[in-house]
């Protein structure tokens, strides 16, 4: 059986399966001057037939192509994959997966990142401490049994993959992983075990010469010995048998002259070299059988007759026995701090849902991301993936916010490691391996040995050991690798390779490995553009003295020296987190903890390195005992503050009541006493996998002004709730970068983030469908920022615009800090920065929607495809609202939160007056006093009273508010201001079924209404104007005509309305037709529009509002009163914005009669585009001079009825007439028309404005403007050709002839499409709705 096999260890609790064991990485760096040379040439031309064997794949192989075939797993095998361990549950079948296997834990208290000599070290001593802490050991490679490591060539090269600045070449799983960079050339080893899988299991004591170096750590050598002890108990090395043959020529040349090698002291042969290999079958410590070595000399590609003592055989196998839980095929990415927001949160064992409490569990400190989405967390994270490893997490982490030393990738040390190969040698070396049909009459002595069986020491300070060479890798390999001996070409090359043919020269060939002392200068750097690690070798002085005592030893040999063609050669990395007294000395203390560069934090509290990256020099001697020794001892440390953390940990659970229960109810684990092994990470899903589609998605434009690009990743229908199982498939995770050169380096990277594709949820808006993005991103500042975004597609005109509103992205970007009290587990207070928010679009182009499409990931891509169709189909054509109540059940609540809040909040007194105009039409006019500490009498007759005139839109009311807890009429009252609002004869308390023009509301109405505020007042009162729509319109008019003197008014504020009235397109496409004329001959003599149905309406105004409900608009409502005046209009206010009894009242109370009577002067200036006569004459702008005043335009972000150019015409029209008097214009995000004055939150985003406004123009500077105002009569009327210039401006918004018609045109043929599609959609709805 070797699917699984039971191991005795003292507790049999666990099983071992073999796909659930992780590798390490072990090291080799070699060097090349170029790589157009012949060698590399044959080296690429080994790397593409390594992707046609791994990549290439046939349904049915051919007898002679059987050597393609990928090696015959065992039983419960399965081979490798190039993606991460979130996604591999789409290897297996789902449902058997799901009864077989536990739920997967997602947070540990401990994550080894490694499994070599020092992450199964840290593995082992952090489970045998404590068997409550939950250890999990990550490992991106495969597990590997001894039948399952490469014995011939092509199996060796399916097993390889190689990493040059073009790309990549075979699978980032393989067992031996090479990277080819200029003049260097690096090979990792991957899979179970680490390094000790391919290694030659050398263990050698670290030398004097090393442990003296200056910058070594003093700290080590307290406990050094004791650490050589704990980790030579678990090696167990053994010391070798035999002298074999390698060992007999060296021994016997050295005897008869030791200095024919080495000149000046002679080479001595190192007694005290033992092997982490079995000689005899036997049971390691861990339990495990192991076989006796069979002397094949296969060590270097794994070995395949399980003799070799490799890391998973015993600390890997003991920690798996204490608890810990292994997981393979798991690649880190990198690590960042967890957000604030995961902690303190416990869940309540009586009541339901989590809360916060006054003892909860220790904030969870780091998150381990194992591809840009998926993660998990821990408290204590222990890097253990080797230098290249390592190093590659650290930069990826420090480019995402990580606070690391700068010395990160400095201090680099080879360990002073050339290679050779002596081919062809006439001494009797047997260099070369042998497989198991050579076993057969070759007594173990007379067979090659292990790869390494012995180890000189030369007086010069380097250390040369002679190896076997592996036979799977042909010499041609070696030899292209290397340089060519001196005096010798390619034929002496062919000459000698044929030579190897004949049995007496066979297997002759060997490996040197000199190792030494180098300058420990190296440097490991990360380019972000390739996202690879560059390195530059350390200086090695001895490099010539190497190079000669090779020629000598191939002269003794009588063989051919290759020695290698690259700058430096090495199979050990050491350093890159150099151990330190500070972040300004090292990168590490002498524990492992990493130094923070954060100001006020030392170290990062659970941040450990624990591999050779540590070690800060070179050893001279094969470095993996050193590693084992050094990784003990900063085990000690790790377990130290484990084990101090956990019972703080558990001291908080204690206090809780809640035991261990509460911190398991926390994290969604499996109890530590359950199945330990486990398959490649999953969560549980509708589909059984952790992401059931993956999209890649790039989207481009601008934030706050400037360029910038969004690439994410999206992982679809991960953990999230269902509440429409419809369309689940379009929610996920997201990952990704944000490019925007202006912030924190030009690079943002997503840490967290949520999307949802179908959010119809929203009550105030049913026939919307939102698209929410919400993102966490990270700088290298470490600084964190929020990325708020939706894309809204709303149902207009059949889908008009469904591109548009589908590929754009409205987007936020702000500041995050989070401020909290330590301890306490008190409320966390998140709030964006004093830096301004930056907001704009971003979209995606047809390109990348198609790239997109085509690199969809996932079974299930298919239907994730067609569930967005259908969520767009149902919101464009089908307009199915999503109504959670009736109306009778919101008009209900809406009359109980108006009695509610008045019974709350009573409004204060007011005081009603009606008046008479000039032109004998009624209106009114209501005051609020000021809220003073003088009587009433007082306050009005005060000359000091600041008042405020209101001036509403057309038949709407936008002031006063009973329904809202804050009004802008409350709000002024609150600012001691006095607020008066007219009522004029557009306003519904008004409504006439006469014709009448917005001149006479200018003409008549605001002169009435300015007398009465001085007849009440007095005629000292400070007056501000506060107009909206018409009212903005009229306030200029009658200034501008002359109605009003300059001098009754202190300021103008106007939201979405100036001298300027800029529309949309929609609304000028509704008037350009001769529509309104139509429908006044329609409407008849009565001019006065009931909204809502009515039984004694005639069929006139149901006509009417039949026609005015199929116009287009931008945004739909189930409401009948709604649809009739935004049909007419266009949408007055995004629903979004209400709260559900503002719209039921202004539908209801307010907006229940239409008056007709001005809209021909409203469509005149709408088409003109500024003010106008009701004669369509320019008779207003000629007179700039008369606004001489300060001013202040307010206009909503969202363009649905007025566009921003009404405001931003204005205020440049006001600088270039009056710059000496302060004009202001203010965009207000989110928000539309009416809503700017009427929405939930405008207390919070607009009325702060308004009483700034105020406050700036207050009668404390009134002489200010008054200064301005005496030199009013100064300035001279605009020349005509002014005019013409101004009047160009605003024309801009009239499209010309041929513009008019083609619009026109398009817009019967889309009035068309849309009846035809209501008539198919009727007779053919239920074929539709069933074939979708």
């Amino acid at each position: 059986m070797c699917a699984q096999r039971t191991l005795n260890f003292k507790d049999d609790r666990f099983l071992f399966q073999t796909s659930t064991l992780l590798s390490f990485k072990f090291e080799m760096v070699l060097t090349a001057p170029s790589i157009l040379s012949a060698s590399s040439i044959y080296f690429v031309s080994t790397a593409v037939l390594c992707i046609l064997c791994t990549k290439v794949s046939f349904p049915s192989p051919p007898h002679f192509l059987s050597f393609l075939r990928p090696p015959a797993p065992c039983s419960g095998w399965q081979p490798p994959t190039p993606t991460s361990g979130m996604e591999k549950a789409s290897r297996f079948d789902d449902t058997q997966r799901r009864k077989s296997q536990p739920p997967q834990r997602l947070h540990y208290d401990a994550i080894v990142i490694g499994s070599g000599y020092g992450g199964s070290v840290a593995a082992f001593r952090l489970s045998q401490a404590d068997p409550s802490l939950s250890v999990c050991v990550l490992e991106k490679g495969h597990s590997w049994q001894p039948q399952q490591f490469p014995t011939t060539f092509w199996q060796l090269i399916r097993t390889l993959t190689i990493h040059t600045p073009l790309g990549t070449i075979g699978s980032k799983e393989a067992l031996l992983q090479v990277y080819l960079q200029a003049d260097c050339l690096s090979m990792l080893g991957v899979g179970v075990g680490g390094g000790s899988l391919v290694n030659g299991g050398i263990i050698l004591p670290t030398p004097l010469r090393t442990r003296r170096d200056p910058r070594w750590p003093k700290e080590w050598e307290q406990n050094w010995h004791a650490a050589e002890r704990r980790a030579r108990a678990m090696l167990q090395p053994e010391t070798i048998p035999h002298a074999f043959p390698t060992t007999l020529v060296m021994d016997t040349m050295l005897a008869n002259d030791p200095t024919s090698i080495e000149d000046e002291g002679g080479l001595k042969k190192d007694d005290m070299l033992q092997l982490s290999v079995t000689f005899s079958n036997k049971k390691n410590v861990a339990g495990v059988e192991q076989a006796g070595c069979k002397a094949c000399g296969n060590c270097f590609h794994g070995c395949p007759y399980n003799a070799k003592s490799s890391t998973d055989k015993n600390y890997l196998a003991a920690a798996v026995q204490a608890g810990a839980e292994i997981r393979t095929e798991c690649a880190v990415s990198f690590i960042a701090r967890a957000p604030a927001e995961e902690d303190s949160y416990v869940c309540d064992s009586v009541g339901e849902g989590c809360s916060r409490h006054d003892y909860s569990e220790p904030e969870i400190r780091w998150r381990i991301y194992l591809n840009e989405v998926d993660y998990l967390t821990a408290d204590f994270v222990i890097l253990a993936a080797g230098v290249h490893g390592t190093m590659e997490i650290l930069f990826r982490s420090k480019e995402r916010g990580l606070h690391v030393s700068d010395l990160l990738g400095c201090g680099v040390s080879g360990n002073g490691n050339n290679l050779a190969f002596i081919g062809a040698p006439k001494a009797p070396t047997k260099g070369t391996s042998i497989s198991n049909k050579d076993f057969t009459g070759i007594a173990m002595s007379s067979r090659p040995g292990p790869s390494i069986s012995n180890s000189y020491t030369s007086s010069l300070g380097f250390t040369i050991q002679t190896a076997i060479a592996p036979r799977n890798f042909p010499h041609m390999v070696y030899k292209c690798l290397s340089s060519l001996p001196e005096g010798y070409g390619l034929l002496d090359r062919i000459w000698n390779d044929m030579k190897q043919l004949v049995p007496s020269h066979h297997g002759r060939s060997i490996l040197v490995n000199v190792m030494g002392h180098d300058a420990a200068d190296g440097v490991l750097q990360f380019d972000q553009r390739s996202e690879r690690l560059k390195f530059t070798p350390p200086r090695d002085e001895l490099i010539v003295k190497k190079v000669k005592s090779m020629q000598k030893l191939a002269t003794r040999l009588q063989g051919l020296l290759y020695f290698s063609r690259f700058r430096s050669t090495s199979v050990h990395y050491l350093g890159g987190c150099t151990v330190g007294k500070d972040k300004s000395t090292g990168v590490t203390n002498a524990s492992g903890q990493m130094f923070s560069t954060k100001d006020g934090d030392v170290i990062h509290d659970g941040l450990y390195v624990c591999d050779a990256s540590l070690i800060p020099c070179s050893v001279g001697v094969n470095p993996c005992f050193t590693i084992a020794t050094a990784a003990e001892h900063v085990s000690r440390c790790i377990v130290r503050d484990a084990l101090q953390h956990n019972l703080h940990k558990q001291e908080r659970q204690w206090h809780l009541g809640n035991g261990q229960a509460a911190y398991a109810n926390l994290n969604g684990v499996v109890s530590p006493k359950e199945e330990k092994l486990s398959l490649p990470v999953e969560i549980s899903s509708k589909y059984g996998r952790s992401s059931v589609v993956i999209v890649r998605e790039t989207l481009q434009g601008n934030l706050g002004g400037m360029p910038c690009s969004l690439k994410l990743v999206l992982h679809m229908d991960v953990g999230v709730d269902e509440k429409d199982s419809n369309f689940s498939l379009l929610q996920g995770k997201v990952g990704g970068k944000l490019f925007l050169n202006s912030v924190d380096g030009g690079v943002l990277y997503v840490l967290s983030g949520r999307v949802n594709m179908c959010c119809r949820q929203h009550p105030r808006t049913p026939f919307t469908q939102y698209m929410h993005y919400h993102l966490l991103l990270s700088g290298p500042s470490g600084k964190r920022y929020v990325l708020d975004g939706y894309k809204e597609m709303r149902p207009f005109l059949k889908g008009l615009l469904v591109w548009r509103e589908s590929t754009t992205l409205h987007a936020t970007l702000y500041e995050k800090q989070v401020n909290k009290s330590k301890g306490t587990g008190g409320p966390i207070d998140t709030s964006s920065s004093s830096v301004p928010p930056l907001q704009g679009r971003l979209h995606i182009s047809l390109f990348e929607l198609v790239r997109s499409i085509l690199t969809l990931r996932g079974p299930h891509k298919l239907l994730f495809v067609k569930s967005l169709l259908q969520s767009i189909f149902q919101t464009y054509f089908l307009e199915n609202p999503n109504l959670s109540s009736s109306t009778s059940k919101a008009a209900q609540c809406c009359q109980d939160s108006k009695v509610a809040i008045s019974q709350k909040h009573p409004y204060p007194a007011h005081r009603r007056y009606d008046l008479q105009t000039g032109d004998g039409t009624p209106i009114s006019m209501i005051q609020w006093p000021c809220n003073q500490s003088k009587s009433c009498g007082d306050a009005l007759n005060n000359e000091r009273a600041e008042v405020v005139l209101l001036l509403n839109g057309y038949c709407t009311e936008s002031f006063w508010l009973p329904t809202e807890e804050s009004d802008l009429v409350r709000c002024l009252l609150r600012g001691e201001y006095e607020p008066w609002l007219l009522q004029n004869r557009a306003h519904p308390a008004h409504a006439t079924p006469k014709h009448f023009t917005i001149d006479d509301i200018a003409r008549f109405d605001l002169p009435a209404a300015f007398s009465k505020i001085y007849e009440v007042v007095g005629q000292g009162a400070s007056i501000h104007v506060v107009a909206h729509c018409l009212g903005g319109l009229t306030i200029h008019m009658a200034l501008l005509g002359g109605y009003l003197p300059t001098s009754y008014v202190t300021s103008i504020l106007c939201t979405n309305s100036s001298m300027f009235f800029r529309t949309t397109h929609l609304t000028i496409a509704k008037l350009i037709p001769p529509l309104l004329a139509v429908s006044m001959a329609i409407a008849g003599d009565n001019r006065l529009l009931s909204m809502g149905h009515s039984n004694v309406d005639g069929w006139r105004h149901t006509l009417l509002r039949k026609v005015a409900q199929l116009l287009p608009r931008g945004e739909r409502c189930n409401r009948e009163d709604c649809e009739v005046f935004s049909g007419i209009f266009g949408n007055i206010f995004w629903h979004e914005n209400l709260t559900p009894r503002m719209h039921e009242w202004m539908n209801n109370e307010v907006t229940t009669k239409l008056s007709l009577g001005a809209l021909r002067h409203l469509r005149l200036v709408c088409l003109a585009g500024r003010i106008v006569d009701a004669n369509g004459n320019d008779t207003y702008l000629q007179h700039p001079e008369r606004l001489a005043l300060p001013t202040t335009y307010i206009s909503g972000g969202r363009e649905i009825l007025v566009t921003l150019d009404t405001s931003s015409m204005a205020h440049s029209f006001m600088q270039f007439h009056h710059p000496s008097f302060s004009h202001s214009r203010i965009v207000v995000p989110k928000y539309g028309h009416n809503d700017l004055l009427i929405g939930e939150h405008s207390g919070r985003d607009v009325f702060p404005h308004i009483l700034d406004h105020l406050k700036r123009f207050s009668r404390t500077k009134t002489s200010q403007h008054n200064e301005g105002k005496e030199d009013q009569h100064k300035c001279s009327r605009i020349n005509p050709w002014e005019v013409e210039g101004m009047l160009k401006r605003s024309n801009f918004n009239l499209l010309s002839v041929m513009d008019n018609v083609t619009y026109l045109c398009c817009f019967m043929l889309i009035i068309g499409i849309f009846f035809l599609s209501k008539y198919l959609l009727h007779k053919q709805g239920s074929t539709i709705l069933s074939f979708l």
